[in-house]
């Protein structure tokens, strides 16, 4: 008798990696950090603008964040009065 690994011993075992993995990687990343000294806090430079109407929240341009944009809670769409 041929003594073989199953196709789906292998996917078994690929799918236990696959949702142990971030565990362990999220564990050891946080046991390097253990010994830093705290980060301050991160500012955010925000500018509200105007555009077809609508207003609009944009991040800045901070070397170290990627530049984002939201829908401003006092939109005129959102039926709100603006400030």
């Amino acid at each position: 008798m041929k003594k073989a690994v199953t196709l789906v011993e292998i996917l078994v075992a690929l799918a236990i990696l696959a949702i142990l993995a971030p565990a362990f990687l999220a564990a050891r990343g946080a046991a390097g950090r253990k010994g830093e000294p705290p980060q301050p806090p991160s500012t955010w430079l925000l500018e509200t603008v105007r555009h077809d109407g609508h207003l609009w929240v944009i991040s800045s341009a901070v070397p170290t964040v990627p530049a984002m944009f939201c829908h401003h809670p006092d939109c005129p769409c959102t039926g709100k009065v603006e400030r």
